[in-house]
């Protein structure tokens, strides 16, 4: 019972939920706010900031 419980929140909520927002925003957000893209195109260092999340995010899962 305790299985068919926690899955579904576990695999809504942490996996397709929160991890979006926390990459997107909180560690998108912190790498454009440091400045450290600040040569590049609006376009590249969104892409930039994001994929820097994503990365974050796997090594964190893993």
């Amino acid at each position: 019972m305790f299985e068919w419980a926690r899955n579904p929140y576990y695999i809504l909520v942490v996996i397709y939920i929160f991890a979006p927002y926390f990459e997107r925003d909180i560690i998108g957000g912190d790498v454009l706010a440091g400045g450290t893209l600040d040569g590049l195109k609006p376009d590249e260092a969104l892409a930039r900031a994001n994929a820097t999340g994503q990365a974050t995010i796997a090594n964190v899962t893993k």
